[in-house]
């Protein structure tokens, strides 16, 4: 039997959160996600605006630690993209 765990970042949009969030219900505590937490958002906020359209998107995430990332977009209807947040990435990964 393999033990093994997934370390995942993604972009802070819907489509992103609708990617970490399935791999989320499949993968269960097998899967670590970083990044997709409102301080990762605030610090790098992008300017593209998410029309009404890929909100709705985040209707469908069901990962209870992903609601709150969710709510943030809906509210600021706007994306943040991994590349912003590429030095912390890189950090994380370092400190492994």
């Amino acid at each position: 039997m393999h033990i093994y765990k997934i370390w995942y970042s993604g972009d802070l949009d819907p489509e992103g959160i609708q990617i970490v969030d399935k791999l989320k219900l499949r993968y269960k505590d097998k899967l670590n996600f970083f990044g997709f937490d409102v301080k990762t958002y605030n610090e790098n906020i992008s300017n593209v605006n998410l029309s009404t359209n890929r909100l709705k998107k985040l209707d469908s995430v069901r990962s209870s630690e992903l609601l709150e990332i969710c709510d943030k977009l809906r509210v600021n209807k706007k994306a943040c993209y991994e590349e912003e947040n590429i030095k912390n990435i890189i950090n994380w990964i370092t400190n492994l």
